[in-house]
């Protein structure tokens, strides 16, 4: 229930923004000299387009003294990647994988406000993947070419828990926010077996991301108090 006094004053924003990156990587793989990523011939899990991925959020904002607030509400928030390939010495690109993931989350974050001009906001959010489509089609263009494309989510975490930072400029009822997030998830065991291109020679999604990964995003968003 929200109140207008004392300690328990709530306020009501709406947000809705884009991400700047999305990054992909497995969780655990290391190679010297590069550390903690994905090796591939040609290409990278990390997408630099903005407004590729999208997310919106409603956010109850309630004080808790003076300067410090809980945060929570709901969010959809979408990530991906795009990638491919080249799967022998003539140069073709023969491998494509598309993965792009819808979350619903609920965050859970402390908040500093100062003066009423900026707020940092620390804390986790809990996401469920909703809509998973991963999309994939190897040796394109040949004899043995294979597609497949399926959502997933029922084959992800159902639930999984991710750091979330960002900071928020206030004008009046408006607001504009830059954030960065995360989490993770593991696959069934059984969606190796489950996959069309399961045999993992066809799959850059069983490659380089099966069976446990995590994801990063960082981008902004522009938003109303309204109430």
């Amino acid at each position: 229930m929200l109140s207008n006094s004392g300690q328990a004053q709530s306020k009501i924003y709406f947000n809705v923004g884009t991400n700047f990156t999305t990054t992909y990587f497995r969780e655990g793989f290391y190679r010297l000299g590069v550390g903690n990523r994905i090796f591939v011939t040609d290409s990278d899990y990390k997408s630099k387009t903005f407004g590729q991925y999208w997310n919106a959020e409603l956010n109850v904002e309630t004080r808790i003294n003076k300067i410090l607030y809980g945060v929570t509400g709901l969010s959809i928030s979408q990530s991906g990647y795009s990638n491919s390939n080249v799967g022998n010495i003539s140069g073709a690109t023969l491998f494509f994988s598309d993965f792009d993931v819808t979350y619903l989350g609920i965050p859970l974050l402390l908040r500093v406000n100062f003066v009423n001009a900026v707020q940092v906001d620390l804390g986790f959010v809990g996401r469920i993947p909703v809509r998973a489509i991963l999309e994939e089609t190897g040796n394109k263009g040949n004899q043995f070419e294979v597609h497949a494309k399926e959502n997933i989510a029922s084959s992800l975490s159902q639930f999984n828990l991710g750091g979330y930072a960002r900071i928020t400029f206030l004008i009046n009822r408006l607001t504009l926010a830059f954030y960065a997030t995360g989490g993770q998830n593991i696959l069934d065991s059984n969606f190796i077996n489950e996959w069309p291109l399961g045999n993992g020679s066809q799959s850059l999604f069983l490659r380089d991301i099966y069976p446990k990964f995590k994801y990063q995003m960082i981008g902004m968003k522009m938003g109303l108090r309204i109430k």
